[in-house]
């Protein structure tokens, strides 16, 4: 229903592009993540150096595990056309995380968490990749600080799939 609200609103220019990013998103939970990645890439052929575009098919990715060797070129490419955004970062960091690449998604996230230590999201997904190289201590300490900035966030991934074991 929230999909079908969307595509019913017939938005253009930024606003559009607002209103793909939440469908890709949603997108997930309906089993509709191919639709959403074509979606995402005809707004990109429209729009091929929109850092909000590439970001949102570089989170959807890595979100719902879908596609992600396409996606971490498109990912490389809106972290560098971003200057290093700390929220395109973080969706990178999504991406390596599903790819198995612990090392390169704690590397990301720990630059995000250096500029923009509030972002719930990486410090919560930091947390889960501690936990499963094994620093119990520190996941779990992380996935705390994630649950004070944000309460439900737990819930969020959790979504996701994404839970700590």
């Amino acid at each position: 229903e929230a999909l079908d609200l969307i595509d019913s609103l017939g938005l253009s220019g930024d606003a559009a592009v607002d209103a793909l990013t939440a469908w890709s998103e949603l997108s997930g939970y309906a089993g509709q993540q191919e639709e959403a990645w074509y979606r995402l890439l005809e707004m990109a052929e429209e729009r091929p150096d929109d850092t909000t575009v590439l970001n949102a098919s570089c989170w959807m990715s890595g979100l719902w595990s879908y596609n992600l060797g396409e996606a971490a070129a498109i990912c490389d490419k809106a972290v560098t056309l971003s200057g290093q955004s700390a929220s395109i970062l973080d969706s990178r960091a999504h991406v390596k995380y599903r790819q198995g690449d612990f090392e390169g998604a704690l590397a990301d996230l720990d630059l995000v968490l250096s500029k923009e230590p509030g972002i719930a999201a990486s410090r919560y997904l930091r947390g889960l990749i501690r936990i499963e190289q094994g620093d119990e201590k520190a996941g779990r300490l992380d996935i705390l600080h994630a649950k004070r900035i944000a309460p439900t966030i737990e819930q969020v991934y959790k979504g996701y799939g994404l839970l700590p074991d």
